[in-house]
């Protein structure tokens, strides 16, 4: 919508270059879509704290503008979780929902939810997404539920997760890195003033990499 917005004043500047309300709506958009890209630059640098600024920085040109304060305070909520700043992220994405419900935006709460580790909150809103979501879009809002079902029985059981430090929505590389740092550390050739202790944590960190 901000690219539209972008060539709707250029094509009202051709008409009339000296029009001041198409002046000054060109500048506030470029404004705001270049501190925009700056920040989803910085996010796929992995710089989350600057991206979050930098959009904050955009949203705060005119926090009214729904049209862009929605879809950018959902990209704020993600950071926040690659930051594992989840009672933020979960702030964040309550506001949006309170602004309006959407299923974008429920999906963004329970993304916070789960990451945060409140199994039963993110299952209530992703089935809460599905009540709301158009036909279309039921199938995928289904996986989103059951993935949170899933979280949910899982937590009740062995947290593998936990054992090996990171968070459920984390990628593979973090895992393998967490993995090979405890392996490193709890393999009992190294812990010799506790063995068994060492094989136990040795055992779970291998159980937990496995699954």
């Amino acid at each position: 919508e901000m690219d539209a917005a972008v060539k709707h004043f250029r094509e009202g500047l051709k008409l009339d270059p000296e029009h001041k309300g198409c002046k000054a709506g060109h500048k506030f958009v470029k404004t705001i879509t270049k501190k925009d890209k700056k920040a989803t630059e910085a996010f796929d640098k992995g710089d989350y704290e600057t991206a979050i600024n930098k959009w904050w920085e955009a949203m705060n040109h005119d926090i009214t503008l729904l049209a862009f304060v929605r879809p950018a305070l959902l990209k704020v909520v993600k950071a926040h979780i690659a930051l594992k700043q989840y009672d933020q992220a979960i702030e964040e994405a309550q506001k949006h929902v309170n602004n309006e419900e959407s299923v974008e935006g429920l999906h963004a709460l329970g993304e916070a939810q789960l990451a945060a580790e409140m199994f039963d909150k993110a299952v209530q809103t992703h089935h809460r997404a599905m009540e709301i979501a158009p036909e279309d879009n039921k199938r995928f809002c289904q996986q989103k539920l059951e993935e949170a079902k899933v979280a949910l029985k899982q937590s009740k059981e062995k947290n593998y997760y936990k054992i090996l430090g990171v968070p459920r929505n984390a990628k593979l590389k973090e895992i393998k890195k967490s993995y090979r740092e405890l392996a490193l550390k709890w393999h009992p050739d190294k812990n010799s003033d506790n063995p068994e202790k060492a094989e136990k944590m040795f055992q779970d960190i291998s159980e937990a990499y496995e699954v």
